[in-house]
């Protein structure tokens, strides 16, 4: 009888023991669950998207903002140029490119545009069925005063039935950080544009 209640006893003791080591290990489990979920949504709050050269996304750290800034900038600029000088012979597109451009930018390009356009400059593209490009030379940025300035660096070029002219064009302005959104991905404000350079470079018969 002595020894089935010693037998019950330590049967007891083991029992709590589980049961002290079952609660402690679903409290370290919980503990860490809470942890790695924490951890999880910190890692995914620093982390913001980078559009490069407008065609895809490259993931960034918010860690290393002050070093993907300036790469956004340049990007923001070069972005700008692409749509605000790549013409077709369709009204319609060349209003369409325009429009993204001027989402990118203050008032200023909206001046140039419809100066150009008052003047029939874009009716004279698409009458002459010229297609017009930009190539991106450099595109530098002084990241150490606020507003940030730029200057665009490229080359355009303008394709006839009969030859193709190449300009040379260089652009000041200046870069102001703004919200991100879908039209806006790098989250700045291109301002006090201006044309510094556009002259012709040479011409090549077709």
């Amino acid at each position: 009888m002595l020894d089935q209640l010693k037998d019950i006893q330590k049967l007891h003791s083991l029992t709590k023991v589980y049961l002290i080591g079952i609660t402690v290990i679903a409290v370290l489990v919980s503990i860490s669950s809470i942890w790695m979920s924490y951890q999880f949504a910190e890692a995914q709050r620093e982390k913001i998207y980078v559009l490069d050269q407008g065609k895809s996304l490259i993931l960034a750290l918010e860690q290393d903002i002050r070093q993907s800034r300036p790469a956004e900038a340049k990007a923001h600029v070069q972005r700008f140029h692409e749509l605000f000088f790549t013409l077709t012979p369709n009204i319609s597109s060349i209003e369409n490119n325009v429009n993204k451009a001027l989402q990118l930018s203050d008032e200023t390009p909206a001046f140039y545009y419809k100066e150009r356009k008052s003047k029939q400059y874009y009716d004279h593209i698409v009458q002459g069925g010229i297609i017009c490009e930009i190539f991106t030379d450099s595109v530098i940025v002084n990241m150490d005063k606020y507003p940030y300035e730029a200057t665009y660096y490229g080359k355009t070029s303008f394709m006839r039935s009969s030859d193709i002219e190449y300009f040379s064009i260089v652009t000041t302005q200046l870069l102001i950080n703004a919200p991100r959104t879908d039209t806006n991905p790098h989250g700045f404000v291109l301002g006090k544009w201006n044309i510094k350079e556009f002259s012709s470079i040479k011409k090549v018969k077709r």
